[in-house]
């Protein structure tokens, strides 16, 4: 089996277009790493007005893709050559950085549920953008009807409130 260095461009990812050298990722980290503080911001206050819902929500999604695309990036380097250590590195930092967002996020879900109903459709209905989440927000409703509570089931990326 050829080595990574040894093939031909064409058979190979190109995930330059994705991060274009590895100082940008470390600059894109760090700023993702400085960013999960926010969550506190938040925290105790997604029922004070559609408004604070909605840019919680917002952030989460932003926070949650920055994140996934340090962590893809990375795995996808360290899977290249499994030998390269520094690959190694930042595909594990990813995994903590994920693992950390999704602690400082992880009342999200349990204040939504802990919302009127009336008052969270109320908040869906707001002009303000929030119906790019309406589904998200539905799912948690019906969930909540149900007695079954949603998890963030997703391989590990810190991911969407769903």
């Amino acid at each position: 089996m050829k080595k990574r260095s040894e093939a031909d461009s064409k058979y190979t990812w190109k995930l330059e277009d994705m991060v274009a050298e590895d100082s940008q990722w470390e600059q894109m980290f760090k700023e993702a790493a400085g960013e999960i503080s926010e969550y506190a911001s938040y925290k105790g206050r997604l029922a004070g007005s559609a408004d604070t819902l909605y840019a919680c929500l917002l952030f989460d999604d932003k926070l949650s893709q920055k994140i996934e695309r340090l962590y893809v990036y990375a795995r996808m380097r360290s899977d290249e050559d499994t030998t390269v250590q520094r690959y190694q590195d930042m595909f594990s930092r990813a995994q903590t950085l994920s693992y950390r967002a999704a602690e400082s996020s992880s009342f999200l879900v349990p204040e939504i549920l802990s919302m009127d109903r009336e008052l969270l459709e109320q908040y869906m209905a707001a002009d303000n953008g929030i119906g790019h989440f309406k589904r998200a927000l539905e799912i948690i409703l019906a969930r909540r009807e149900k007695g079954a509570y949603p998890f963030r089931g997703n391989g590990g990326t810190a991911g969407p409130v769903l």
